[in-house]
């Protein structure tokens, strides 16, 4: 029974993942769009205009790299609620799978699957995966750079070291 609950058994991770992200695609098109979200939108994505009030320091609202992403699938695929979520959503696949690896190769005891559901069920996190903000992006990226200092601690390698800093 204690070997199906284990990070390297697919059987165990794979059905939390996609009980996960089904919730978050059902969170991203039923709940309503908040206030942050949609000044976003009209202020930044719709318009196009991303630099210009970014350098006047107009709004917190204006995550860079969310909103350029934003502005892109905008111009693809029009006005559309559940696209410019689209973005948090990938960064959960990257948060989750980061995770899962971070804690492969930090801890190495029978328990780390607590630790792996813990990170993964942190209430305030998950809500940023569902909404079109910065914040799910930016958390993702964090842990990435985490698991990568990791990596690049034990081989020193210019390739990770790189990563980092372009992540960060």
């Amino acid at each position: 029974m204690l070997k199906y609950f284990n990070l390297n058994n697919r059987n165990f991770y794979l059905p939390i993942f996609f009980i996960y992200i089904l919730y978050f695609v059902l969170r991203a098109i039923y709940v309503s769009p908040f206030c942050d979200e949609i000044g976003t939108f009209f202020d930044y994505v719709e318009t196009g205009n991303i630099w210009e009030e970014t350098l006047n320091f107009s709004s917190a609202n204006n995550h860079l790299l969310v909103t350029f992403i934003a502005r892109l699938f905008y111009n693809l695929f029009g006005e559309n609620m559940f696209l410019f979520r689209l973005i948090s959503l990938f960064s959960f696949v990257v948060y989750y799978f980061i995770c899962l690896k971070l804690v492969r190769v930090s801890i190495a005891t029978r328990y780390n699957v607590f630790i792996f559901i813990g990170l993964i069920s942190i209430a305030w996190i998950d809500d940023f995966f569902s909404y079109a903000r910065g914040y799910a992006f930016a958390i993702s990226m964090f842990f990435a750079c985490i698991y990568l200092f990791i990596q690049w601690k034990n081989d020193f390698s210019i390739k990770t070291f790189i990563l980092i800093l372009f992540l960060s």
